[in-house]
């Protein structure tokens, strides 16, 4: 792939990623007090927003790094692993969509954001997963051929 970043990159979004997510859940989760005031909303929305696409960039930044040998397994590893997340993806998007039907709007008040915010992150969870799964541990599968 012509797009990839250097392999630096993959640390950098190792640790971006985590720390973006807990800051950013840990208020989701009212475990942050300090940012509950009102005199300091911007600062709050500030610091929300960066912490959320921190770890959105931390995971581009893990699923778009070069590997230390960038070969033709690697890429077909990689394209196997966005296709599969994908298809996790529309699975659940499409049951999401016939409980939504059937059951009704299951959410009030902004869930349904969080909702499609979970989405999108399951999709990169999902292909770096796999794709770590199978590059490091599906290696013997790929070695037998």
């Amino acid at each position: 792939m012509k797009f990839l970043l250097p392999n630096q990159f993959k640390l950098v979004g190792a640790v971006i990623a985590p720390v973006g997510f807990a800051i950013w859940s840990a208020y989701q989760l009212n475990f942050l007090p300090f940012l509950g005031g009102a005199d300091i909303r911007s600062l709050r929305v500030g610091i929300l927003v960066s912490c959320f696409f921190g770890f959105l960039f931390g995971m581009y930044f893990v699923a778009f790094s070069k590997e230390k040998t960038e070969d033709e397994m690697v890429q077909r590893i990689r394209l196997e692993s966005f296709m599969f997340a994908s298809w996790v993806q529309m699975v659940l998007v499409i049951a999401f969509w016939v409980l939504f039907l059937l059951l009704g709007e299951p959410f009030r008040d902004g869930g349904l954001l969080l909702v499609f915010v979970g989405f999108l992150v399951l999709f990169w969870l999902s292909y770096i997963v796999r794709f770590n799964y199978t590059l490091h541990f599906g290696y013997r599968e790929w070695t037998t051929e």
